[in-house]
Order: C-alpha cells, then structure tokens, then sequence
C-alpha cells in the first residue's frame, strides 16, 4: 500500500498538518511503522502447503 494512502487513513485528504501536533504525528507514524506489512519475495508456510499439495 502506498504511503499516501496509509496516511489518508488517519487525515482526509485538504488537511493542514501546522495545525495537527507533533505529538499526534508521531502517534501516527508509530502506528504505520507497526503495521504488519507482506514480503511479496517470502513464501509464507500456508502457500508452501498448499503448492505441494496440488
């Protein structure tokens, strides 16, 4: 997912960030940095299953 759309998530799209506080973005940015995020390079074990099972 593209950054801009991970922060349009938490402010619309028009929003003027002098007005947010620091401390709001970085709850934020905490936030997306946490998010689990997929590897299209690894294999997880499930598709690995499934694959030699066909």
């Amino acid at each position: 997912m593209a950054t801009n759309k991970l922060v349009r998530q938490y402010f619309p799209k028009g929003t003027y960030f002098e007005k947010i506080s620091k401390e709001k973005i970085k709850e934020i940015q905490h936030k997306i940095n946490r998010r689990p995020r997929t590897a299209k390079h690894i294999t997880n074990t499930l598709t690995l299953k499934t694959i030699k099972s066909e």
